[in-house]
């Protein structure tokens, strides 16, 4: 969700949530 709000926080969030993203599918493997 948070990723569709660029500008503020957006630069920050997105490695974030890919970071969350590939721990998660990581798991799953």
């Amino acid at each position: 969700i948070f990723i569709e709000n660029g500008g503020e926080g957006g630069e920050t969030a997105a490695p974030i949530a890919r970071a969350m993203l590939e721990k998660y599918f990581n798991t799953q493997k």
